[in-house]
Order: C-alpha cells, then structure tokens, then sequence
C-alpha cells in the first residue's frame, strides 16, 4: 500500500484556516493592546501548529515562513524583544504573505510572493536589525515573559524514553492515527553520520532522497529539515516516518550512503507518542494556598 498524503488534505483545509483566524484576531487583539502577552503565546502557538501541519504535507514555504515567525514571536514572548508598532506592523505583514502561501499549498498555485524579503525582514527583526526593530519614540512597550499553559486536556502520558522531545501536535497525531488505523507502517529512524563526516548536509538531503525512493513519506525530524540542510547539527538525527517499505528495506536503503556509521529504524505506533502537544508549555505550578493569619494573644 502506497501512502498518500494527500488524503490528508481536508484536515490541513481546516486545521490551516482555524490557526490563521486565530493568528488574525490574535494580532487584532496586540495591536489595541500592545502588552497583551497572551495574544503573543497564542499567535506563536498557531505558528508553531501551522508550521507542522506544513512540514507534514510537503509545503516547504509555509514551513518556512512559520519557523521564522516562531523565532521573533519566542523572542517577544521571553522579553528579549520589546513589543512596538515596527514589530507589529511587520507581524501583520507576514500574516498577509502567510495567508496566500496557504492558499496556494491548498489551490496547488504560485502567487510569486516574495518570500526571500521578508524572511529577510524578519530575520532582522528577530536579531534587533533593520528598519522593524527601531522602536518609534514613546510607543514602545515592554512584554512580560508567557507564563505557562497547561496541555490540553487529554494530554499526558510520556511515551517511550527515545521519543520523549519527539511530542507531535495535533495534526501529526492524527495523521498518525490514521495512518495506524490503514495498516501502514510507521517507523522511528535514527541516522548516526561518521564521526570524520565533512559535507552533513549532503548526506542529510541523500538520506531524505532515498527515503522517496523507498516509498516513506517524513512526518517529523529531530533536528527540523530546514536545520539539517543548513547543517545545525552534530552527526545524528532522527525521523518519523510514515511508509508501506518493511523496515528491514528501508534500513539497507539508508545504509548504502556513504558516511553513514549506523542506521536503526524501529516500528512505532501512535501511542508510543508524548501525549502532549507540540508548543504547548508545561502547566504552571499551583499558587501555594493562602496561610491563615496568626492568632493574636489575648491582651493581659
């Protein structure tokens, strides 16, 4: 049986308009308000969510545009940018050039946005350069760290201990799921490079070449691909994958590149899985009940 993600493409439909809506109102909300720390975790997880969704099916642009959204929004959100209208005003930017970038993974057309300026733009921005980082006078306003937000309810369970850091989100889970469900083979692949290996990139795109040669569609990789092709990395990484190739084949497959000192793919199910949700942070700690007050003595 041949996978086909494209039989996922309703849910992505969905799941794609809700977290842009989301992002929509949420920097409505910023912008009225511009302390409003809640409204920036919210659009950094509908980023975060959006961005998965796109690395799942293939759209590289969306991918990319979320990641790097994610990067200025985590600095906003941990008080290592200050929220004013430049930054503002280039969220909203981007929101518009992510809104036809979906449009078109979902139309299957090319709109030609520029993507390069402003990525470039946001980069900057996240870095404290370029025109969006310079506060205008008497507007800035400083943002206070998120503090932590429970997992949604049916969270929990951890999981097997390799796939720990490997938590899907909402969407991935339910591919999986899905997947589980028609029989198909899911598969935990970790990759160990030579320790002399000079070119990691290469042999990272070999591998994701022969893994479309061997019928496995990536659902998640530890580091994300964007890292493994600017080689952000040590020697190893990991993959999710999704594939009707026994394990067996798809290990031989891998292990005939040059440079690569080990190869282990081990069949998983869904429920092997972290049962929480990619972005979403830890619960935060209960307050401490208050104490009762300390009986006065009785006057002499």
């Amino acid at each position: 049986m041949d996978i086909d993600l494209s039989q996922y493409m309703g849910m992505y439909v969905d799941g794609s308009r809700e977290n842009l809506d989301l992002m929509d109102k949420q920097l409505l909300a910023l912008e009225d308000d511009p302390s409003n720390v809640e409204s920036i975790g919210e659009i950094f997880r509908a980023a975060h969510t959006l961005k998965g969704m796109s690395a799942t099916m293939g759209f590289e642009k969306v991918a990319h545009l979320t990641h790097e959204m994610e990067n200025i929004l985590d600095k906003l959100r941990n008080k290592q940018l200050e929220v004013h209208q430049g930054i503002i005003d280039l969220l909203f930017e981007t929101f518009d050039v992510l809104r036809v970038l979906v449009n078109d993974s979902i139309s299957a057309t090319d709109s030609n946005v520029d993507l390069e300026t402003i990525s470039k733009k946001i980069s900057e921005a996240a870095a404290g350069q370029g025109a969006a980082a310079r506060k205008p006078e008497a507007q800035t306003i400083q943002s206070q760290p998120v503090a932590p937000t429970a997992a949604p309810a049916g969270a929990g369970g951890t999981g097997k201990p390799e796939l720990a850091d490997m938590a899907m989100n909402e969407f991935e889970m339910q591919v999986l799921l899905e997947a589980a469900q028609h029989q198909a083979n899911i598969y935990y692949m970790k990759v160990q490079l030579v320790p002399d290996c000079l070119l990691k990139a290469p042999r990272a795109f070999m591998v994701a070449r022969n893994l479309e040669e061997l019928s496995c569609d990536i659902i998640k990789s530890v580091p994300e691909t964007k890292d493994l092709e600017e080689e952000k990395f040590d020697l190893s990484f990991r993959m999710i994958l999704l594939s009707s190739t026994p394990a067996a084949d798809v290990q031989k497959g891998i292990e005939s590149i040059s440079e690569i000192e080990k190869v282990t793919v081990t069949p998983v199910t869904p429920d092997d899985f972290p049962r929480k949700f990619a972005g979403d942070a830890p619960a935060a700690p209960a307050p401490a009940p208050p104490q009762p007050p300390e009986p006065t003595p009785a006057p002499p």
